[in-house]
Formats: structure tokens, C-alpha cells, sequence
């Protein structure tokens, strides 16, 4: 599979929300969302209302990176909304892990993943991509490109 660049929405200038995201249509190959609770991770990103503007203005695939305790709760959602692809992580989803899984599959989200942080890493269900998280809340170290 080719390399594909997915730049998070994070980036963005939110005062600039449309501009950007034509900018994203033009330049990327998907469109990275990092949803945040405040629970799971500290930071609390954006909401639904975003993630259906920018499903609707996307010409490319979004990717809903959910970083949020009980992402079994955002399956139904992400897919009205437009995602086409959901990650989360296997801390948040624990023993519902497969479920989750299936739940996504059953909305037809083209593909799924599980998110891998820091050593906990598993390999489940054969899902069709993966995100190796480099960085997480608690580091600050940066990589070289």
C-alpha cells in the first residue's frame, strides 16, 4: 500500500475552517480529526457539528481518530457524519474491542484500526489499517521527519 498523508484538522485555522479543508481536498489524501474528550486524554478538540461540516465539505476520506473513553458510542455517528474510516484506542474499547469492530463494519465504514499507544500493542480482528502513535498527551519529544 502507497504512503498516504493524512494531516490532522488540528492544524487548522478554525477561523479559516473552509478554506483549509479545500486546501486538505487539494493537497492530502485524507483528513485527519483527532476527537478529544478530556477524559481519556486531557485536551478536549471538537465536536460533532465540525466533524459533519467538514464530512460535508471533504472531497477526500475523513479519518476519526477517536481519543475518548466509550468509543463504541460514536460508531453510528461517525457514519452519518460522513467518516470514512474510525480509529480508536484499545484503552478505551478493553474487552469491547471486537464488538467495536463489528459495529463498524456493520455501518460499512470502508476500514477500521486500532490505535496502538506506547508498548500496549495488539493485533485483533485483522483491522485494514493502523495508527502507531508516535507521540502521546504526556510526551514532548519531536521526530525528525
Amino acid at each position: 500500500m502507497p504512503l498516504q498523508i493524512a494531516p490532522s484538522l488540528l492544524s487548522a485555522d478554525f477561523l479559516e475552517l473552509g478554506r483549509d479543508v479545500a486546501m486538505l481536498n487539494k493537497n492530502a489524501d485524507i483528513i485527519h480529526l483527532d476527537i478529544m474528550d478530556g477524559t481519556f486524554v486531557p485536551n478536549i478538540s471538537f465536536g460533532f457539528s465540525v466533524v459533519e461540516a467538514v464530512g460535508k465539505a471533504a472531497k477526500i476520506p475523513c479519518d476519526a481518530h477517536f481519543m475518548v473513553t466509550n468509543p463504541e458510542k460514536w460508531v453510528e455517528r461517525s457514519a452519518a457524519a460522513g467518516v470514512s474510516m474510525m480509529s480508536f484506542h484499545l484503552e478505551a474499547a478493553g474487552r469491547k474491542t471486537r464488538a467495536i469492530l463489528r459495529d463498524i463494519r456493520a455501518h460499512q465504514l470502508p476500514r477500521d484500526v486500532l490505535a496502538a499507544v506506547q508498548q500496549r500493542f495488539q493485533l485483533i480482528l485483522h483491522p485494514s489499517f493502523l495508527i502507531f502513535m508516535l507521540r502521546t498527551a504526556e510526551t514532548t519529544r519531536s521526530f525528525p521527519p
